[in-house]
Order: structure tokens, then C-alpha cells, then sequence
């Protein structure tokens, strides 16, 4: 049965492995590998929350192992969406501004 320290382990591990690739997807635009480096960013995040681990539980490293595989695909999930919102909201004010400017 998993614990609430391994559930800490891997929320705060995700999380640390996310930040980076949110952040690289998030603010560049353009690039044919970017999603790749992203995702290598936040795993070598990942790997190096694990390795601060001062336990030698396997069964939280596991955990942590865990989250440094899902933490970035989360983190590029959310990044995806948020740039989306923002396109259709420029979008939206596009078509407000034409049809302002035909009636």
C-alpha cells in the first residue's frame, strides 16, 4: 500500500521534473526538437530530485523514478493548453476588431 510519504516523494518530484519543461514549452515558439528538450530537461530534473533522496527505501525510488518519466509529459500537457488558451483568446479579439470595424 503506498503511504503518504511516497505520495509526497512523487508530487514533489513531478513537480520539479515539470517546471523546466513547462517553462521551455511555454516560452519558446518555434523549433523542431523543442518538445523533445523539453522532456529532457524535466527528466534530468527528475533524475536529480531522485538522486537527492537521503533514503535508500525502494520503494520510494521507485516512486521518485516515477514521477521523473510522467513529470515532464504533465508539465508539456499544461504548457500545450495554456498556449492554446492564449491563441484562441488573440483570435477571439481578432474577430471582435473586424466585426467592430464592419458594423
Amino acid at each position: 500500500m503506498i503511504g503518504a510519504m511516497h505520495m509526497a516523494v512523487f508530487l514533489v518530484t513531478a513537480v520539479l521534473a515539470a517546471i523546466p519543461a513547462y517553462y521551455f514549452l511555454r516560452r519558446t515558439d518555434e523549433g523542431r526538437a523543442r518538445s523533445a528538450i523539453a522532456y529532457l530537461s524535466g527528466f534530468s530534473f527528475g533524475i536529480a530530485a531522485f538522486l537527492m533522496l537521503p533514503t535508500r527505501d525502494v520503494v520510494l525510488s521507485q516512486s521518485a523514478l516515477l514521477a521523473a518519466f510522467t513529470g515532464p509529459v504533465l508539465g508539456m500537457m499544461r504548457a500545450r493548453y495554456m498556449r492554446r488558451r492564449r491563441e484562441m483568446k488573440k483570435l477571439r479579439r481578432k474577430a471582435q476588431r473586424e466585426v467592430a470595424a464592419q458594423g
